[in-house]
Order: C-alpha cells, then structure tokens, then sequence
C-alpha cells in the first residue's frame, strides 16, 4: 500500500510539472530582458559579420524602407504573429536583417521540414550537370536493377521520369495532402524506406495528376548515390554545402541509414538563406556556378498548379504553382505583381525568392500542422513588399 501511495504521488508530481512546464511555454514571449521581463521595445541592428561568406549591409543602404520591417518586427514581438524563431533578409546580395526569437539564435540549426525538399532538387541539378542522370525526363526503374518490379506489377510504373517526381506527378497511389500524410507515416514505419517508395502502387499515369508525394524522391536520392559511387551525405557535402561554405547541415538519416531526402533535415537560417542567394544567382555562389543556369530556371519555373486539398494545405499555399520540388506564387501589392518561388516545410520553414526585388527571405516557426504556419505570406504581403517597392523618405531640414 504505501509503496502504490508513493508511485500516486510521483505520478501526480510529474504531472503537475509537465503541465507547468507547458503553461510557461505557452507564455513565453519571444524574447525577454535582462530582468526577465518581455521585450516589447525594438531598435534596429544591422546583421553582425562573421567568416560565413556573408556580406552585410542595412535596411537603408539596400534602399528598403526600414518603418516596414521595424514595425513588422515589434508586431512578432508584441505576439500578432505566434512563435516565430526567425526572420532572415537578404537584398542585393548582402544580408540585411536577421532577427531570432524564443532562445533560437544564429547558431543554432533549425528543423526545415519539407522546405529539404527544394535542396533534394538543387541537388538532382548537380547530377544532371555531371552526366550522372542524362536529363529529367529519364525514367527511374532501369536505374534501379536491384528493385526491379514483381511480375503482374502495374505497368505504369516503368513511365515514371524524374521529372515526374520532382513535379508531385509520379502518379503513384500516394496523396499526403489529401490523405494526412498517411503515405509518408506508413513509410516512417517501415523497415526499409526505399523498398517501401519502389513498392508503391500506381493510381494515375505519370505526368497526369499532382498528389504531394514525400516518398517519391526516395528513388531519386537511390539514382545519385548508386551512379556517383558516394553516398548522399558526402555528394550533397562535395558538390553543394562546401561550395556554399555550410558547415553545418544535418540530414535525417532512415533506418537503413540512406539519406531522407523530402524532409526533417536541419540548418542555420543564414545557411537557408544562402540555398535561397544561390538559386536566385541562377545557381552561382559568389564567382562559384555550383547548379547550371539552365536548372535553375527549370526548376523553379511553375509546371504545373496543384489541385490543393486540405483546408492546411490552402491556407499555407492559397493558389501557388509548383516546379522540381519548389512552389511559385505571384504577390499583388497595390496593383503590381510580384513573382516568387519557394522552398515551404511545415511549420512555417519557408525560403523565399523574388528575382525582381533581388531579395530572399528566410523565415523559421514552430506551428507544425497548423495554419499559423502562413503568417510569412502575410508579413510579406503587408510589411516586406512595400518595404522595398516604397523607397525611404528622405527627410529634409
């Protein structure tokens, strides 16, 4: 008896200490002061330098309207936008903001989520550029000897190109937006990731019919790593991090330990923004070309507009268009029309690319599965936009 008294007790004990625990999450602000209480206060700091590669500038130096972004960053603080851990802007080539909230800092890696994705393509450029893949309308199952179909298997799935992955158009049984990610779970609860995606029933013929399809690029990652001889880490280290100068980037590895390519990766926000830079450099860092022009302008090009299902799925991507595995949309600010292309994971883990403002924009968040994740589209919208397309006031005595 006493001993089923002390084990009630402990158990309440913990409880008591998870729910308090939970509360002071809940409440903390985005960042407090030395005394412990909220800072509410904001005054803008030009983004330290450091031996990253980055070069730094300021908001009026860069020609932006600095009112915009101090006020959009007292708003975070003030909590109009919920937990948000970062904010990144780079303009014209040189970083000019760079705020964290909620004890997330500059070195500290963050999870992107399915924002890996759009790295997965700039990496399926390089190999294409190498000669590894002839080009993306290469079919994926003659590459793949080791895992060739069952007899009687759906015919279909020998018209399966690379493309067709990279655009969500495999045409494979598999729709994680309209089905909850229930694809993507079934694998994650798998032995063998890349027998499972090799496995996959068919539903459509390639190239007909978008479903967001996280397992799909498993078969992609299997191509590179088989062709090049190396595994995915050290190809994505050669050939795109050290060029890049990140030094810091964290695959998800399955348990097979093959490299998931769709998702869960983690990496700085400056390193973000530099995946960003890159691709808006048409695939050159600094005087380095890393990925081809030409696959720069492919990928990010709209191929096709997804039918998007879940309520989620819209409130995060409304009616954006979709290249190799990075998303489009055009913004409309005061009648003008301006074009972007993104990296998206969820949660709110978003890089976004304007070629015409010559901007990136990084933004980290902790609302996985939930519309919270959007709040960029409307910071962007509201405050980012007009703050370069309104040029500073110049005041006179």
């Amino acid at each position: 008896m006493k001993s089923y008294l002390i084990r009630v007790i402990t158990n309440f004990a913990l409880l008591i200490i998870c729910i308090f625990v939970i509360t002071a999450c809940k409440l903390q602000p985005p960042r407090v002061k030395s005394s412990g209480l909220p800072q509410r206060e904001y005054t803008y700091q030009i983004p330290e330098k450091i031996a990253d590669g980055w070069e730094i500038s300021s908001l009026e130096e860069e020609g932006v309207n600095s009112e915009k972004i101090v006020a959009l960053i007292k708003d975070i603080l003030n909590e109009k936008y919920k937990n948000v851990h970062s904010v990144l802007l780079v303009a014209n080539g040189k970083l000019i903001l760079e705020e964290y909230f909620y004890e997330f800092h500059r070195e500290k890696p963050h999870q992107i989520r399915s924002a890996t994705k759009s790295i997965s393509s700039i990496l399926t450029g390089i190999a294409i550029d190498q000669g590894l893949i002839k080009d993306a309308t290469e079919k994926t199952y003659p590459s793949l000897k080791s895992y060739e179909p069952p007899e009687g298997w759906d015919i279909r799935v020998r018209d399966v190109t690379i493309k067709s992955i990279l655009t969500m158009t495999s045409g494979y049984d598999c729709d994680d937006f309209a089905t909850g990610h229930v694809c993507e779970l079934n694998m994650k609860n798998s032995d063998d990731w890349l027998t499972y995606a090799v496995s996959l029933p068919m539903a459509h013929e390639p190239g007909s019919y978008w479903a967001y399809n996280s397992v799909a690029p498993q078969l992609i990652e299997e191509i590179i790593s088989e062709r090049s001889g190396m595994s995915f880490i050290d190809f994505s280290n050669k050939f795109l991090f050290e060029p890049l100068g990140i030094a810091d980037f964290h695959w998800f590895l399955t348990p097979k330990g093959r490299t998931y390519v769709s998702g869960a990766a983690r990496m700085r926000p400056r390193d973000m923004a530099k995946i960003g830079h890159l691709v808006l450099n048409k695939g050159k860092w600094r005087n380095t070309q890393i990925v081809s022009e030409q696959w720069i302008l492919e990928s990010t090009k709209e191929h096709i507009s997804p039918p998007v299902h879940s309520l989620l799925a819209k409130s995060l991507l409304g009616t954006s268009g979709y290249g190799y595995l990075w998303w489009t949309k055009d913004f409309s600010i005061d009648k003008e029309n301006v074009n972007s292309f993104f990296a998206s994971g969820n949660g709110g883990q978003l890089i976004f690319v304007f070629p015409r403002l010559d901007l990136v924009a990084v933004f980290t968040q902790g609302n996985y599965d939930s519309s919270l994740g959007a709040q960029p589209f409307e910071m962007l919208t509201d405050y980012i936009i007009p703050a370069m397309l309104q040029k500073p006031q110049v005041h006179k005595n």
